[in-house]
């Protein structure tokens, strides 16, 4: 039980660690305050996840003696192979998380795509290699050093000490938890939306072009009455997700529907790029049915 619960304990202090690296890094890029992860509160699971996984298959290959002998000089071969079966080990963290979270929300929480030597834009061979150097790190600097301070914390001689605290991180976790499923639930909505709002003006684009000659006047003043509603609909989504929308009067108001939204700078752009589409589709349209832009609203 006790070593259970020192495991658990590992677990969230890399996780609060990790989310201050990532926001800082992320803050630093945008420019502004972010609270990067998927929780509201300071931690990031993954990293907690990839740092105990390290620790548990990682120690006993610390412990191991692997020389080699290079220009007459001795080399430990250990480190080397920490920085390979580390990479491996994050890369695995890190692929599946992305894979059961778009699962779940239907959403990708960050994309590798731009960047060379990429899996399905889940991991990509750049963040493979800082994961190598970083277990490195990790198994020589500051896993000794917590572990150390660990053990004076919560000896074992006295474990009622550790399990109070555990039991009261656990508690506030588990609340920030269900908060957190409860905004990509709502995130998951607004991007259904989003895609059966696509779905339903490519297949009316479709529609409308391929009877435009024949009924063009029956069909102008129905089509009219349908891009208006269109039109509504993608400044409605516009405001949904915190963007500034399409109408001149439209008053949106940033950043504060759902954290989430703004958490993940790529996720961000990815949608602001499919409502920019979706204007796309609507001007075509218009085109199509009057040479002056005003007249159809």
């Amino acid at each position: 039980m006790y070593k259970l619960s020192i495991t658990v304990i590992y677990f969230f202090f890399y996780s609060l660690l990790g989310w201050i690296v990532e926001s800082i890094y992320c803050s630093i890029g945008e420019r502004k305050l972010i609270n990067r992860g998927f929780l509201t509160g300071p931690i990031c699971p993954i990293y907690g996840t990839g740092a105990v996984v390290m620790s548990l298959f990682l120690t006993p290959i610390k412990n191991l003696n692997i020389p080699f002998t290079v220009f007459g000089r001795n080399f430990s071969f250990v480190p080397i192979l920490i920085f390979l079966v580390g990479l491996l080990l994050a890369d695995t963290v890190e692929f599946f998380t992305s894979l059961i979270m778009e699962k779940l929300f239907h959403a990708r929480w960050w994309d590798y795509s731009d960047k060379p030597f990429n899996i399905q834009g889940r991991i990509c061979l750049q963040h493979s290699v800082y994961w190598g150097m970083a277990s490195i790190v990790f198994m020589y600097l500051v896993h000794p050093f917590f572990a150390d301070i660990l053990g004076k914390l919560f000896p074992l001689t006295a474990p009622k000490r550790l399990y109070l605290v555990l039991a009261l991180i656990l508690f506030v976790f588990l609340l920030d938890l269900a908060n957190a499923v409860k905004n990509a639930l709502d995130v998951k909505s607004l991007m259904g939306k989003l895609n059966k709002l696509t779905g339903s003006m490519v297949s009316f684009k479709d529609e409308a072009i391929n009877i435009f000659n024949e009924k063009f006047g029956e069909l102008q003043a129905g089509t009219t009455k349908r891009l208006e509603g269109f039109n509504k609909q993608i400044n409605d989504v516009f405001l949904a997700f915190g963007f500034k929308g399409k109408a001149k009067d439209t008053k949106a108001k940033e950043a504060d529907k759902n954290r989430l939204l703004w958490a993940y700078p790529n996720f961000r752009r990815r949608v602001k790029e499919q409502l920019s589409g979706l204007e796309e589709i609507l001007d075509e349209i218009k085109h199509k049915f009057s040479d002056d832009d005003t007249e159809m609203y």
